[in-house]
């Protein structure tokens, strides 16, 4: 628990409410999929790009933060895919 209460967040409250915004529009206008596109993009900034240095000490590049990305990515591009199909 102790680590719960000593951790730091850099989320501000404008992009957690530009979050909740964005994808209670795209639930009222019934598309989960994009939804789950905005969810990780977010996701992706806020564990990669955000807090690179916090996560990986100096500000060059290691073996898992590339894989971290590219599988990012790759989900990217999956749900992409993903929404140019016509749903039967």
């Amino acid at each position: 628990m102790d680590f719960l209460f000593n951790t730091q967040n850099n989320i501000t409250v404008f992009e957690v409410g530009l979050l909740l915004l964005l994808n209670t529009c795209i639930h009222l206008l019934n598309k989960p999929k994009l939804g789950m596109l905005v969810n990780l993009g977010f996701t992706l900034y806020w564990g990669f790009f955000l807090n690179f240095e916090m996560l990986f000490g100096d500000s060059s590049t290691s073996e898992y933060s590339f894989l971290f990305f590219m599988f990012a990515i790759l989900i990217i591009i999956f749900t992409v895919v993903g929404l140019t199909k016509e749903e039967e």
